[in-house]
């Protein structure tokens, strides 16, 4: 191999390789998902705020109050802040804010809201207000 091959060589590889970063999650619109969530739920609207949730969570707040609408907002959802971070594997995904951590699935349809309102705790799973 000749010098100028030897020293385009990693030149080459960089270049593929980091093509190969653009066939990663995309995490704006989990993200998205969960911003308009925490939009819903801030203006009162838990008709909007339900059509972000996953059937199953919907199901669960409806049989819970009556109404997935009414439900979403009498729980103790607090206001979102920004996004701290996005994490996706699968598919499956978790949107830190700055006030809340929020987990996703994605469907046929896109991103859905699993799990909202939840805070951390020390060795045990999250606390969540919203889960189905």
């Amino acid at each position: 191999m000749s010098r100028a091959a030897w020293c385009l060589a990693p030149v080459a590889l960089a270049v593929g390789l980091g093509g190969c970063s653009s066939l990663g999650p995309d995490t704006s619109a989990a993200a998205d998902v969960a911003r308009a969530f925490h939009t819903a739920t801030a203006a009162g609207d838990g008709a909007a705020a339900c059509a972000r949730l996953s059937a199953r969570v919907a199901d669960e707040l409806a049989r819970s109050e009556g109404s997935c609408a009414q439900a979403v907002l009498s729980a103790d959802v607090p206001a979102a802040g920004q996004v701290r971070s996005v994490q996706v594997w699968g598919g499956r995904g978790l949107v830190v804010l700055d006030h809340d951590a929020v987990f996703l699935a994605e469907f046929d349809g896109g991103w859905r809201v699993t799990a909202a309102g939840c805070s951390p705790r020390r060795d045990r799973p999250y606390d969540c207000a919203v889960e189905g």
